[in-house]
């Protein structure tokens, strides 16, 4: 019997690379996700940025050579679950190689959006 679609490693994968930046606040995950988008960029990449309402309001465009994609405010995440695919969807359709996100707090429907998230940025190459 095989594994259900949801139980597989990369079954919430975005084609585009998926990177979860560190922070235990709004303005930490801020500067985290600005200094990959920085950094992406002088490498020649195109950064996509999904982000809580809260840490989308600390985030300049230029700066992070994308316009964020709100997925709800923090205090929402029933709102953030159901942004988080269509907001994958939208970046890839407009052409980003990395998508740069974070994860949610660890309790309660957070924990499942995390394990989403989680198996959305594994590298396929260390799937089986």
């Amino acid at each position: 019997m095989s594994a259900s679609p949801g139980r597989l490693p990369r079954h919430y994968a975005p084609n585009a690379r998926l990177i979860l930046c560190k922070g235990d606040s709004p303005a930490t995950i801020a500067d985290s996700i600005r200094r990959r988008a920085e950094e992406l960029a002088r490498q020649g990449q195109n950064p996509g940025i999904l982000a809580v309402r809260e840490t989308c309001a600390l985030l300049d465009p230029a700066e992070c050579r994308s316009e964020p994609i709100d997925l709800g405010s923090i205090s929402d995440l029933r709102t953030v679950a159901r942004n988080l695919f269509a907001g994958m969807r939208e970046l890839e359709a407009r052409g980003v190689d990395i998508i740069l996100t974070h994860r949610m707090p660890a309790e309660g429907l957070g924990e499942a959006l995390n394990d989403r998230l989680t198996r959305a940025a594994q590298d396929p190459s260390a799937s089986g």
